[in-house]
């Protein structure tokens, strides 16, 4: 079985307007096997992020088993930098009270 591997129209630009936040962005999209498109760090927090064209695009199967098993707990489902950034600043929030991974 092979899957897709390419990346999304809007993923440079999401990139980009991350790391011009402040934040370390490793590109993953080229894995496929439903890895998440990138890995977004800031400090000592990281998140895995799937990016999508928009809020009705739905994860693939093999996006959905990387879900359910993800260290760490699900990947940032996003479509614009602005939400990658307001999930991620409430995980890290959430962590840095509660503890948690």
């Amino acid at each position: 079985m092979t899957y897709r591997k390419r990346t999304d129209a809007n993923q440079a630009g999401i990139v980009d307007a991350l790391r011009k936040a402040g934040f370390t962005v490793y590109d993953k999209s080229k894995c496929g096997w439903g890895i998440p498109d990138i890995i977004v760090c800031r400090g000592r927090h990281c998140e895995w992020v799937e990016i999508k064209t928009g809020p009705r695009e739905g994860l693939t199967d093999a996006e959905g088993e990387f879900y359910d098993i993800c260290p760490g707990g699900p990947p940032i489902l996003a479509w614009t930098p602005d939400l990658v950034i307001a999930e991620f600043d409430r995980r890290a929030a959430g962590r840095a009270v509660g503890g948690g991974v």
